[in-house]
């Protein structure tokens, strides 16, 4: 897979052109895999946000990912 394959979203594409310029290969890396799909935590977020503001989704996922070291 070469760098045409990437879908870069378009907020991305100011930083991604900045951080080439320094590590071509860790750019596009960071790229891939800010990505990828994850089917069962999209399911989750999808789920909290039926239940919960955006900001309290935030939080949650947030705090969550705050109570592991891994």
């Amino acid at each position: 897979m070469g760098e045409t394959d990437l879908r870069i979203p378009s907020c991305y594409v100011d930083g991604y052109e900045a951080a080439r310029k320094v590590d071509p290969a860790f750019a596009e890396q960071y790229i891939r895999h800010t990505t990828i799909g994850d089917p069962v935590a999209d399911a989750v977020v999808a789920e909290l946000a039926e239940a919960a503001t955006a900001a309290q989704v935030h939080e949650i996922i947030g705090t969550t990912l705050d109570s592991y070291d891994d």
